[in-house]
């Protein structure tokens, strides 16, 4: 288990990770980022993008933010 915040590498494929992340707390936002999304403080369709409670923002692919929305009202 790594401390919070701590990023860690893998040397797996973002597509093996994406399968194997349970779909319910895992969202790929675009081809280079995956995140957990009890960590998503805001979302922007407008631009679309996301804000991490960290302050980190994170693009997100415009095709995907559909499937964000409804990810994020299931979880609330």
């Amino acid at each position: 288990m790594c401390p919070e915040g701590e990023i860690r590498g893998a040397h797996h494929t973002l597509a093996d990770m994406e399968k194997r992340l349970p779909k319910d707390k895992f969202f790929r936002c675009n081809r280079k980022v995956i995140v957990n999304v009890d960590f998503v403080d805001q979302f922007s369709e407008k631009i679309p993008g996301i804000i991490l409670s960290n302050g980190e923002k994170i693009s997100l692919a415009k095709n995907r933010k559909d499937d964000l929305a409804k990810l994020l009202k299931c979880n609330e």
